[in-house]
């Protein structure tokens, strides 16, 4: 299954792997590092589209430094979760764990 913030040519071809890995094609675009307050974020399938570099490699072939396929991942949780991907990681990691989870 693709996801909804990508292009269908290029989701198809992009493993979960290659984003873990940083293999899936794309290069570095600087993103905001945080925001303020959590009101202020923008859902990642709105953010995703309007920060997604070119993909100017084939996937799986060339390493190069990404936060967006970090952040397509973290959308990838929230589309198989069905949650919010800071819910997900409250619920999931930081409270299992008794992490910190700033608020």
């Amino acid at each position: 299954e693709s996801l909804n913030c990508l292009n269908q040519s290029h989701s198809q071809l992009i493993t979960t792997a290659q984003l873990l890995t940083q293999t899936e094609g794309t290069t570095q675009c600087l993103l905001g590092i945080a925001v303020p307050t959590a009101d202020q974020l923008i859902p990642l399938e709105q953010f995703i589209p309007t920060q997604m570099p070119p993909f100017i490699y084939p996937p799986g072939k060339i390493y190069s430094y990404s936060n967006i396929g970090i952040a397509l991942v973290g959308y990838l949780v929230e589309t198989l979760s069905n949650n919010p991907f800071s819910q997900y990681m409250e619920q999931n990691i930081f409270n299992p764990w008794d992490g910190f989870f700033p608020r």
